[in-house]
C-alpha cells in the first residue's frame, strides 16, 4: 500500500479537502490562479505523504495489526502524536 488514496469521490473532498485539479482549459494554457491552486494542492499532498511515511517508521503502523481491534485507534493515535511533536508542533 502506498501513500494517499486516489483523489476521487466526495469522501476525498470531505476528508482531505481536495477538489479536482484545475489543469489547463480547453482553449490553451491554465491561468496563473489555476497554476497556483494546483501547486498548493500538490504541496499539500506531498506533505501528507511525508507525514504518513514518518508514521510508518513505527513498526506498529507499518505492519499488520494483530492485537485486539479496540486498542488499534489508541496506539495509532499515540504514534500520530509522536510524529506531530517531532515535526515541531506543541501539544495544547
Amino acid at each position: 500500500m502506498t501513500g494517499l488514496p486516489a483523489a476521487r469521490g466526495p469522501m476525498t473532498t470531505l476528508v482531505f479537502g481536495l477538489g479536482r485539479r484545475y489543469g489547463k482549459a480547453k482553449d490553451g494554457e491554465p491561468t496563473e490562479e489555476k497554476k497556483q491552486y494546483d501547486r498548493g494542492r500538490g504541496s499539500f499532498r506531498v506533505a501528507v505523504g511525508h507525514r504518513i511515511g514518518r508514521c510508518k517508521r513505527f513498526r506498529i503502523v507499518s505492519e499488520r495489526y494483530r492485537n485486539p481491534p479496540r486498542t488499534h485507534h489508541t496506539k495509532t493515535a499515540i504514534v500520530a502524536g509522536l510524529v506531530t511533536i517531532e515535526a515541531g508542533f506543541e501539544p495544547f
